[in-house]
């Protein structure tokens, strides 16, 4: 169930890349592991972070998957979606708690991230969610 091709993906992780919410789900519940590491540590959740693929994060996040997972650089979920313009994912995870502190190893956050890509909704999301406001 978890075996891992020569970059250590698994198949959960090439479900979860191309938005197979069915498949992901099935495997899941044989037995694949949600915080699975592949290489650069990425784990099924930003595979599916990457494509925005909202419905396959939720089922992630219902499955104890770590949303505040770091990748090598540091990289986690949350700079993805800011990374990318994911409004509806931004919402999503900090709903569900994921940390927008975090720091990348430039000294990067997903806050930085979104206002250096432009995305003035992302921005503000990331804001209100960090301060309230």
């Amino acid at each position: 169930m978890n075996v891992q091709n020569n970059k250590c993906a698994t198949a959960l992780m090439f479900a979860t890349g191309n938005g197979h919410t069915e498949v992901a789900n099935l495997l899941i519940e044989a037995g694949a592991e949600v915080n699975a590491r592949a290489n650069e540590d990425l784990t099924p959740l930003m595979f599916a972070m990457v494509n925005g693929h909202k419905e396959i994060v939720s089922l992630l996040w219902g499955k104890s998957a770590d949303i505040n997972a770091q990748a090598n650089q540091g990289v986690t979920p949350l700079m993805i979606a800011a990374t990318n313009g994911y409004n509806k994912m931004i919402s999503l995870l900090t709903e569900k708690g994921a940390d927008v502190d975090i720091k990348d190893t430039d000294n990067w956050t997903a806050l930085a991230k979104a206002a250096r890509e432009g995305y003035i909704e992302v921005v503000n999301l990331l804001n209100r969610s960090r301060y309230g406001c």
